[in-house]
């Protein structure tokens, strides 16, 4: 997780890996995807086949399609759970380096997103397919 820096204390949000892995689709819902025709399938389509050609597909239990969270959360905000802090990568080289912290802080610009509502994710993406 790297912070999203933005200038002149303009509010950016983050996610972690764990918070876009709460959106899992299925075989059957990429099928699905892979069948249709419109702009976003543009977005998804090389995770798509991605995933319906990996052998590793099942023992992950379906596919993250972590490009979607963006859009989704800017305009679907109420389905996120964030909580506003502080971000630290540790960037000397030692046996810490790359971790990242984060620490709570009612204050900052920064989001981190703790939370998604995958099944609301999942219904506002198939309408907008329809």
């Amino acid at each position: 997780m790297e912070p999203l820096m933005e200038p002149h204390g303009t509010p950016s949000w983050n996610s972690s890996w764990n918070s876009c892995r709460q959106v899992i689709f299925s075989k059957d819902e990429l099928d699905v995807l892979k069948s249709q025709t419109n702009d976003i399938v543009k977005i998804v389509e090389p995770y798509v086949d991605y995933y319906l050609n990996n052998k590793n597909f099942k023992q992950r239990g379906g596919a993250v399609i972590y490009d979607l969270a963006v859009p989704m959360y800017y305009l679907y905000p109420q389905m996120f759970t964030v909580e506003n802090g502080d971000v630290n990568v540790h960037t000397y080289f030692d046996e810490r380096h790359g971790q990242t912290t984060f620490r709570p802080h009612e204050n900052s610009t920064i989001k981190l997103v703790r939370n998604i509502n995958s099944q609301m994710f999942k219904e506002i993406f198939a309408k907008a397919l329809s």
